[in-house]
């Protein structure tokens, strides 16, 4: 199992105050997910809390699949959860981490009014359970597409891009927004404690089959010896993130967060177009990017999303991978899984 997680076995090196969650119960939704699962397995493999840690999707059998290694942690637990509807349970949550949210491009296009209710009625969901049953803390992971189209070189957490709200496409990063809006104005008004964590663009080994994002069709492509086919010139600069990284900035928000404020997980260096993004995979897995242009193909309009994450560092966060070591680390791990 070492092999296999390795590379969030280090989380457990980190400098954090684990013995706050002794005896907690945590809720981490959207647990199929690369970054929910990423998180709780981060706990699982490490050991790092006397916690009892919750798990929650909307399918209980992948849950299953997704923690097979872990089936006999008897602090594990499992909730089949759809977070449009209100959280039937009589669990007091001491934290809750919200991770559950629609990220597939496909989503997008075809689902853009469950998107918004996912990220708003969840949240609100969410928050309103914790409400009731005293909840210490709520993480709400949103993202950096919030954003969306800005002409600075770097965002800080207090700007404000231009995103078009009659843009189907918008349904992701309008509603995250909402749900970041909703979050403050609990913690304003109720005194609940809420922080946000806005990841950057996150990769590595824990994706879903169906995850059709294109980090995994270069990963998947590249595992199985085909050739990475890029449908667009590819030019649009993103940061770029390993998960273990992003679960570690996701820890630091947990434990030092500051209520109603949001932190953007990102590598500061870690900035490159989804061009080069994919030309490193195809380099250390010796394969071709081709392109294949189509005026139809259905791309983000944002061209420049590079996150500072300058916030999170100063809590103590620091990324362990850049660009190159961070898709050879996810490599590794992917052609492990396929041969084992």
């Amino acid at each position: 199992m070492s092999t296999v997680y390795d590379d969030l076995i280090s989380v457990s090196n980190l400098n954090l105050p684990w013995e706050q969650l002794n005896y907690k119960n945590i809720l981490i939704t959207g647990a199929t997910g690369l970054i929910g699962s990423s998180l709780a397995k981060s706990f699982l493999v490490n050991h790092i809390s006397k916690c009892n840690l919750y798990v929650s999707s909307r399918n209980i059998e992948k849950l299953h699949k997704i923690f097979n290694d872990f089936k006999y942690h008897t602090n594990l637990h499992f909730i089949e959860y759809d977070v449009l509807s209100p959280l039937k349970t009589d669990i007091k949550f001491d934290y809750i981490i919200d991770c559950a949210s629609p990220g597939s491009p496909n989503a997008f296009k075809e689902n853009p009014v469950e998107v918004i209710l996912s990220n708003v009625l969840g949240a609100n969901n969410l928050i309103k359970y914790g409400l009731t049953h005293k909840m210490i803390k709520m993480i709400y992971i949103s993202s950096g597409e919030i954003y969306g189209e800005g002409k600075i070189d770097k965002y800080i957490e207090d700007y404000s891009g231009y995103v078009n709200p009659l843009n189907p496409r918008s349904c992701y990063p309008t509603s995250k927004r909402a749900a970041e809006s909703l979050c403050v104005s609990y913690a304003h008004e109720y005194k609940l404690n809420i922080s946000i964590c806005r990841p950057c663009h996150i990769y590595g080994p824990y994706f879903q089959d169906s995850d059709n994002r294109a980090y995994a069709q270069f990963f998947r492509n590249a595992i199985n010896k085909n050739d990475i086919v890029l449908k667009s010139a590819a030019n649009q600069i993103r940061s770029w993130c390993h998960v273990s990284d992003c679960v570690a900035g996701i820890l630091y928000v947990l434990f030092y967060g500051e209520n109603g404020s949001a932190y953007n997980i990102s590598p500061i260096k870690e900035k490159y177009s989804i061009k080069q993004f994919a030309n490193e995979i195809a380099k250390q897995a010796d394969i071709n990017v081709i392109y294949q242009p189509t005026e139809s193909y259905n791309n983000t309009i944002i061209t420049h999303g590079v996150l500072d994450s300058t916030s999170l560092q100063n809590l103590g966060w620091s990324p362990r991978y850049n660009l190159t070591s961070g898709i050879h680390k996810t490599l590794e791990i992917m052609k492990y899984l396929k041969n084992s």
